[in-house]
């Protein structure tokens, strides 16, 4: 796996850039979409679009679940068995799974 400064080359070599100073600017510019993609997001600042599957992450356990909100009924679901139910529990924060 590529790391982000890796990535950032790739990106800034593809533009045609020659100087220094503005492949920094684009090596910057990139790590900040990277962080702005993968962070967490509350959701009392920000819901998921309806229906769209998202990680969730809930007190007490250590690894993100896969949820949805549903914004017709204001509600949480959570993937179980392979299957959507209404949630108990509402994640704490949640993100967008990435898709290539």
């Amino acid at each position: 796996m590529k790391t982000i400064e890796q990535a950032a080359s790739d990106f800034s070599k593809t533009r045609n850039n020659e100087k220094e100073i503005q492949f920094i600017l684009d090596v910057e510019a990139f790590k900040h979409g990277v962080e702005f993609a993968q962070r967490w997001i509350l959701p009392t600042e920000e819901l998921p679009e309806h229906r769209t599957v998202v990680l969730g992450k809930v007190p007490m356990i250590n690894y993100p679940h896969l949820f949805c909100y549903n914004q017709i009924s204001s509600k949480w679901y959570h993937l179980d068995e392979g299957d959507f139910f209404e949630s108990d529990t509402i994640p704490i924060c949640w993100r967008y799974i990435e898709r290539n």
